[in-house]
């Protein structure tokens, strides 16, 4: 996990790296940011996504649970499909 508040600040050295990626979903609850990035290939998929953390860890009259969640992640993810590893 990285501690930053969006994909689009860590896509472009990954762009830079790994090219164009291979599919970009934006957050249906934010239309303006990116909820995931993948990057497909030969069964290997290397992926960005967005989490949020936080909200769920507090009572529901808790005044931290109104509006963001105090936490944003982007979850880094690597898997090959043929050989069933991450």
């Amino acid at each position: 996990m990285l501690d930053v508040r969006s994909v689009q600040i860590v896509l472009h050295p990954f762009e830079k790296l790994y090219g164009p990626p291979t599919q970009m979903e934006k957050d249906p609850d934010d239309a303006s940011e990116l909820s995931l990035v993948n990057w497909l290939e030969d069964g290997t998929t290397l992926e960005l996504s967005l989490s949020r953390l936080g909200s769920e860890v507090f009572p529901k009259d808790s005044a931290q649970q109104k509006g963001e969640p105090w936490l944003r992640v982007v979850c880094i993810r690597l898997w090959n499909s043929d050989l069933a590893t991450s």
